[in-house]
């Protein structure tokens, strides 16, 4: 079978890389891979990969993310190429649109591992004013001023205004190309139904490592979090949340593994 990997991070980083690159091995086991990915110094075109260089220009880059036309044509060829029976998309937020489309018109049935909330949410986190979000693209993200003046420093309504048509663009599509989701979280599975989401199922990420029934103490209750330690992850709310379990558990522990490159853990707890 020939399966079509795509992630927008070339680059070994964080848990959806290392899930990425652990799915690929896994797969050529059996299967024939090959990667679409971008990256801002490799450019590579070759029968098992298509990294794409993303341009230096900010100003290029903004309005590739709407539609870029020469990856579109080249994308496409590329596909008639290597003739995947499917494609497996993950995070993929940068030309979303143009593979999108251009997987389309070649056919191919497209599968989506959502590993964020990033699909129902641009700012990844579905928390506004420090509370859940209902998710969704709309009038409450420009009101709230989500994710755009972060992340280009920008403030303007019409500035907004633009940024959530791309995020509707990229909404109205992913609802109607891609054929399945995977979602590793029953979380993030109900928030996308309740963003009127179909074709959903709960998959956990697996482990390629095999670890011995013996070697864990089944009478001690631990939680372990391995990650980044940084706001987005909720690292405060885990904190606060196991002070209950303490009440109903008594002699729990929790694990924290990671970096904490603003110390936010010790001052806000």
């Amino acid at each position: 079978m020939n399966i079509l990997q795509i992630h927008e991070n070339y680059k070994h980083g964080g848990g959806a890389e290392t899930y990425f690159f652990s799915l690929c091995n896994e797969l050529s086991k059996h299967n024939k891979v090959f990667i679409y990915s971008i990256d801002k110094n490799d450019n590579i075109r070759n029968e098992e990969k298509f990294i794409y260089r993303i341009p230096d220009n900010r100003i290029k880059r903004f309005f590739y993310s709407y539609f870029n036309f020469h990856l579109y044509i080249e994308f496409r060829r590329w596909l008639r190429l290597i003739k995947p029976d499917v494609a497996h998309l993950h995070l993929i937020s940068e030309y979303n649109t143009t593979i999108l489309l251009a997987l389309r018109k070649e056919k191919i049935p497209i599968v989506q591992t959502v590993h964020d909330f990033g699909i129902v949410c641009p700012t990844t986190w579905c928390i506004r004013k420090n509370k859940v979000c209902s998710g969704g693209i709309g009038l409450k993200c420009i009101n709230s001023w989500c994710r755009e003046i972060g992340y280009y420093g920008k403030k303007s309504y019409s500035f907004i205004l633009f940024c959530g048509l791309r995020e509707k663009i990229k909404d109205y599509l992913n609802k109607r190309y891609v054929n399945f989701f995977i979602c590793p979280s029953n979380a993030l599975k109900d928030k996308m139904l309740e963003n009127k989401f179909g074709n959903i199922v709960y998959l956990s990420n697996f482990t390629n490592k095999k670890y011995k029934k013996d070697s864990v103490d089944s009478k001690q209750k631990n939680i372990l979090y391995v990650g980044a330690l940084t706001e987005q992850k909720g690292i405060n709310y885990l904190i606060k949340a196991f002070k209950r379990v303490l009440e109903k558990v008594p002699g729990a522990r929790l694990k924290i593994v990671g970096e904490d490159p603003k110390n936010s853990i010790k001052e806000n707890n």
